[in-house]
């Protein structure tokens, strides 16, 4: 499963950074950070119980920030 989180601002083309917890996020073989008009994404790919955290989003000094909580996710295969 991927999981994305999407923030819209007013204008195009700036420059904005992504956390998880205090980490910085890059492009990668487990993000991909996209930029299309005046939406700027963070997407994770294959999601893991690991994953869960707070990602935040800054532009020019502000925040916002949005947990990533996976409820009853399973992991494949099941224990035995």
């Amino acid at each position: 499963m991927d999981v994305a989180f999407t923030c819209e601002l007013s204008k195009p083309n700036v420059k904005v950074a992504w956390f998880k917890g205090k980490e910085p996020v890059t492009n990668g073989d487990k993000y991909t950070i996209t930029n299309v008009n005046c939406q700027y994404s963070l997407l994770i790919k294959g999601v893991q119980p690991e994953d869960e955290s707070d990602y935040t989003v800054e532009v020019k000094g502000k925040k916002s920030t949005a947990e990533l909580f996976l409820d009853g996710m399973s992991v494949w295969p099941d224990p035995i």
